[in-house]
């Protein structure tokens, strides 16, 4: 991917990072445990290999074992920074975890053809601008096995004016939640603001079609609440 396509918010610890989000979107705990269920409902009770790429402080990636007891997940993210507050998170449910340290394209660019049952994210592709965030969901579809899925839990732009509603609505929660961290205001408020650059917004209708355009079968929402979206596609 090329330079600069990952932008993180590394102004806060993992811990305080969760309780931040918990503030702003207090929603977000059901809409990963929701990305959990979806993959056990596509799934059943079979023993299933999963890459999640971005597992970040782990919320996803227990959410994701939780509902799948039978899953076992290879977890990479481009820096272990918070692999101590994700394995703490998980318990003994880590013990169904590889962390691995990686490029999201270069780790997927090494898997042979169709070697995982699915593919999880959660609040990452939206970082990627648009030419590398279809490079990589080309490199998702080639490394799920047919009859496989992938699940992305994220921001998807709404057409005007609701995406602009929803970032205002982001934005003042922002203000609300962090006026006694002027430092960490001024760092999410910057990363919101690159979101939307045209070359990076991703937006709900331009996500079905790049679906579409890597192979993926029925790409759709199953879940939407404001400027977050849940997205499921099948790969035949």
């Amino acid at each position: 991917m090329g330079k600069g396509e990952y932008k993180g918010r590394s102004s806060v610890d993992g811990w305080e990072y969760d309780a931040i989000m918990q503030k702003v979107s207090p929603y977000m705990a059901d809409f990963q445990d929701l990305l959990g269920t979806v993959i056990k409902e596509h799934f059943g009770e079979r023993k299933i290999d999963i890459v999640e790429i971005g597992f970040g402080t782990g919320s996803t990636t227990k959410a994701i074992l939780d509902n799948n007891p039978q899953a076992y997940i290879r977890a990479i993210d481009i820096d272990l920074g918070n692999r101590e507050v994700a394995e703490e998170k998980l318990g003994n449910l880590a013990n169904r975890v590889v962390f691995t340290e990686s490029d999201a394209c270069k780790y997927l660019g090494y898997l042979p053809d169709s070697s995982c049952d699915a593919v999880a994210t959660a609040l990452f592709l939206h970082n990627l601008n648009n030419f590398d965030r279809l490079l990589l969901i080309k490199e998702i579809y080639r490394a799920i096995k047919p009859g496989g899925l992938f699940v992305n839990a994220d921001k998807y732009a709404l057409p005007d004016p609701g995406f602009r509603k929803a970032q205002a609505w982001l934005m003042d929660s922002y203000k609300k939640h962090l006026s006694d961290r002027p430092d960490v205001l001024e760092s999410w408020i910057k990363h919101e603001l690159e979101d939307a650059m045209p070359d990076v917004l991703m937006r709900a209708s331009d996500a079905l079609r790049q679906m579409k355009m890597a192979g993926f079968y029925n790409p759709r929402f199953v879940y939407r609440n404001g400027i977050v979206g849940l997205l499921v596609a099948e790969k035949q």
